[in-house]
């Protein structure tokens, strides 16, 4: 995987377990990254491959704890194959801004770690 920031790696590191998927995004590199604020967008191009995406086109990841500056929130993570040749990684926080949510747009969301039990 390439150009992926700490927590999109450990992310989607998680599909290991399932080859049908795991197979797209290990060669995947970042085609383009969004911060919305509550949550980003990482549009992703995988190696060409030879089969379809898989029939689903969305798949929930684990959520995670995750350290933002002194504060952790907790964060839900979806990949969604956008087409046979573009992967999304959307990650977005639980809780209704602006009184939940941390304002992801006032750090580097390379530095966004999580938490491991």
């Amino acid at each position: 995987m390439s150009d992926f920031i700490p927590l999109e790696s450990y992310v989607l590191g998680s599909v290991s377990n399932f080859p049908e998927i795991f197979s797209w995004v290990s060669g995947a590199v970042v085609h383009a990254r969004e911060n919305t604020g509550v949550g980003f967008y990482t549009t992703l191009t995988p190696l060409p491959l030879s089969r379809p995406a898989p029939e689903s086109r969305s798949f929930y990841l684990p959520d995670l704890e995750v350290q933002v500056g002194t504060q952790l929130v907790l964060m839900g993570f979806i990949l969604w194959f956008e087409d046979d040749q573009t992967l999304c990684l959307e990650a977005y926080q639980y809780g209704d801004p602006p009184d939940d949510a941390v304002d992801l747009t006032t750090c580097n969301l390379a530095d966004l770690s999580p938490i491991l039990a």
